[in-house]
Parts: C-alpha cells; sequence; structure tokens
C-alpha cells in the first residue's frame, strides 16, 4: 500500500485540473445554464482540491511513518509527529499558511466549507422593529480579495511538488 496517498493526492488534483478547463468553458458558454454550471464546477474544484490537501497530509503521515487513519487535519498531522518526537518541514510550512488569516490556504478551506450549505438564516424581525443594525468593520484593513480557483490550485500543486522534492533529498 505504499504510495496510495500520493496516488490520492495526484488524482484529486487532476480531476481539480480537469474541471478548472471545464469552468473555463462554461463560463464562456454564456447559456442559459451558464450560471448553474460555474457554480457546479466551482464547488467541484474547491472539493478535490479540498481531497487533494486531504490525502497530502496523510501523504506525509505515510512518508515519516506516521499513522495515517487518524491524519485528517493539519492538527491530526502536528500530534501525530509531536507524539512520536517529530517535527517536520512540511508540517511547518502549512501552520504558517494557516496563521495567515488571507493565505491562499486559507481561502481554499473557506471555499471548501461553502461547499457545505449556506449558514442558517436568522429569524426575520417584524417590520416596525427601530433597531439599527451594526457592522463591525475593522479599521485600516480591507478584506483581501478572494483568489481563483485556478490561483488556489496552483499554489497547491507548487506546494506540494516542492515539498516531495525536499522529502526526496532524505
Amino acid at each position: 500500500m505504499a504510495e496510495q496517498y500520493t496516488n490520492r493526492t495526484n488524482r484529486a488534483l487532476s480531476f481539480a485540473r480537469i474541471q478548472l478547463k471545464q469552468l473555463e468553458q462554461a463560463a464562456e458558454s454564456g447559456g442559459w445554464s451558464q450560471e448553474l454550471e460555474v457554480s457546479a464546477f466551482e464547488a467541484g474544484i474547491a472539493f478535490h482540491l479540498a481531497v487533494a490537501l486531504h490525502a497530502y497530509r496523510r501523504e506525509i503521515a505515510e512518508r515519516y511513518s506516521l499513522p495515517t487513519e487518524t491524519i485528517d487535519t493539519l492538527e491530526d498531522l502536528i500530534a501525530a509527529q509531536q507524539t512520536q518526537g517529530q517535527s517536520t518541514s512540511e508540517a511547518t510550512e502549512f501552520e504558517v499558511l494557516a496563521e495567515t488569516p488571507d493565505s491562499w490556504l486559507n481561502q481554499l478551506q473557506q471555499r471548501y466549507a461553502q461547499c457545505w450549505g449556506a449558514k442558517p438564516s436568522k429569524p426575520s424581525r417584524s417590520s416596525g422593529s427601530s433597531e439599527i443594525s451594526l457592522v463591525q468593520i475593522e479599521p485600516g484593513r480591507a478584506a483581501a480579495p478572494e483568489l481563483p480557483l485556478s490561483t488556489l490550485y496552483s499554489e497547491l500543486y507548487s506546494l506540494i511538488s516542492r515539498q516531495r522534492a525536499a522529502m526526496q533529498e532524505w
């Protein structure tokens, strides 16, 4: 079963790449179902990138002889490494990305979370209410623009390629 997670990672990245091409075609189609097709491809790409990320975490665990079945999140990978007295540059790089609020990794995880549905709506207040809704604005900090899915794919692909090359050197 060696390399099973490498194969899963590669397959998920391939699926995402295929759907990126289909997304481009759907965006240019202009048909009556264009919006639906674009949304479907965007959700599919986010899903496959999340699967690739999940499989890659397990690939790292497999490479360092850690128990792979328990690795679902970055925290799981770090905990497994600490249990074995290990610390890897791969997990450290993921940690740095996870701690950066507007990183491509966090944007990818947010896009994937959006696939799982809308947040439950709050019950509407009667129109006679005199309450004024306030919006918290953080001074001096504009929200980072949402990265396109093609950029998220490229960032994940290059990170995996670079880290795999470094792991092979060991």
